[in-house]
């Protein structure tokens, strides 16, 4: 190889080298891989969106079941049978001493005459 043929290092960094015949045949390729270079970086930052988006959920998910925890053993206090007592006694109502007396329906009388 003469010096002529090698590519100096003015010719590497200026880009001019790839201007020569024996370069432009390979362009086809060159773009090629230009392009699915830049679809792995597209790639790269759309998977890397998904991870921020999926550890921002994960976030919510503990924030939401600590809430719900949180509501449940209120709702769970607050149905216990000493809190709607007194509850009812700062309204007026009081406890009942004696025990509900069930009413039953009047069954029927047969008529002998429909008979």
């Amino acid at each position: 190889m003469t010096n002529k043929d090698r590519p100096s290092l003015r010719k590497l960094i200026t880009g001019r080298f790839l201007t020569s015949p024996r370069w432009a045949a390979q362009w086809p390729f060159l773009v090629y891989l230009g392009v699915l270079g830049m679809v792995m970086i597209a790639s790269s930052h759309a998977a890397e969106r998904k991870v921020y988006r999926i550890a921002e959920l994960q976030e919510q998910v503990k924030e939401l079941s600590s809430e719900y925890i949180s509501l449940h053993t209120r709702l769970m206090n607050e149905r216990m049978e000493s809190r709607i007592a007194r509850r009812a006694k700062k309204m007026g109502l009081q406890e009942p001493v004696s025990p509900p007396v069930i009413i039953k329906p009047r069954s029927p009388k047969k008529d002998a005459a429909h008979d």
